[in-house]
C-alpha cells in the first residue's frame, strides 16, 4: 500500500511540476463524464487521466470481449469482465489516487439527469449514430436545466485506416464539439482501428483539456464536494 502511494505521489508530483500547482489542482476539481467505455471512451480516459485530470465517471452496460482488443484500453485477462470496472483497474495503475465512479448502465432519458447532472464536462464515445444524436439533445437539455454540463465532446466518422488527417475538431456550438471526418462510419470495409480511434480519443481529450484551460477560472475557486451535491 506504501509503495502504491509513493508511486502516485511520484506521478501527481511530475503533473504538478509540470502544469504548475495551481493550474493541477484545477485538473483536480473537474470533473469529467464519459459516456462509453468502448474505443473512444477508454482510451480518452485513459489521455485524461495521464495528463492531470483525477475525477471521471464512466457510464457502459458492456463487458469486455476479445473483438475489442484490437483498438480499447483492455487486456486479454479483462474479457468477460465489466468495462467500466477493467478500465476503472487499469486507470487506477496509471494514478492509483484516482477518483473514478465506474457506473454499469445503459444511457438513456430516464437516468440522464442523474448521470451527468454533477459534471463539468461530458464527452459521447458511444457506438450506434441513433445513440449519438439522442446523447446530444439530452445534453442541450440538461444545460437548459442546470447551466452544465459546460462541453460536450462528441465524435462522427473514425472507423477504417488512413486519412487520418481527414480526423477533425469542429466547433458546433461554444458548448459543443464534433470530433472525426463525419462520413467514414463502421461497416465491413470500414472497420473499427486502433489508429484512427485513437486519435480521435486523443483529439477528445485534447478538446476537454484545452476547454478547461483557457476557463480555468471556472474552478479556480470552486469547491468541487459542495458543487458536485448542488449539482446532483
Amino acid at each position: 500500500m506504501g509503495s502504491k502511494r509513493k508511486e502516485a505521489n511520484s506521478f501527481e508530483a511530475e503533473l504538478a511540476n509540470l502544469w504548475g500547482e495551481e493550474f493541477y489542482r484545477v485538473l483536480g476539481k473537474v470533473r469529467v463524464g464519459l459516456a462509453g467505455a468502448g474505443g473512444l471512451g477508454s482510451n480518452c480516459a485513459a489521455y485524461l487521466v495521464r495528463t492531470g485530470f483525477r475525477r471521471l465517471r464512466v457510464v457502459d452496460f458492456d463487458r469486455v470481449s476479445p473483438a475489442n482488443l484490437n483498438r480499447q484500453f483492455y487486456f486479454q485477462e479483462q474479457v468477460g469482465m465489466e468495462k467500466v470496472h477493467a478500465l476503472r483497474e487499469n486507470l487506477l495503475r496509471i494514478n492509483p489516487s484516482l477518483e473514478l465512479e465506474p457506473v454499469v448502465a445503459r444511457v438513456g432519458r430516464e437516468n440522464f439527469r442523474r448521470l451527468f447532472a454533477d459534471c463539468d464536462i461530458l464527452v459521447e464515445a458511444f457506438d450506434d449514430p441513433g445513440e449519438k444524436q439522442a446523447l446530444t439533445r439530452l445534453f442541450f437539455d440538461l444545460r437548459v436545466e442546470c447551466s452544465r454540463p459546460y462541453l460536450l465532446v462528441a465524435a462522427s466518422g473514425v472507423a477504417g485506416w488512413g486519412a487520418s488527417d481527414a480526423i477533425r475538431c469542429r466547433k458546433v456550438l461554444d458548448c459543443f464539439y464534433l470530433v472525426g471526418d463525419e462520413k467514414t462510419a463502421v461497416g465491413k470495409e470500414h472497420p473499427p482501428l486502433a489508429p484512427r480511434v485513437n486519435v480521435a480519443a486523443a483529439k477528445q481529450a485534447d478538446l476537454v483539456l484545452d476547454f478547461v484551460y483557457s476557463n480555468r477560472h471556472l474552478w479556480e475557486k470552486a469547491n468541487p464536494e459542495r458543487r458536485w451535491e448542488e449539482g446532483g
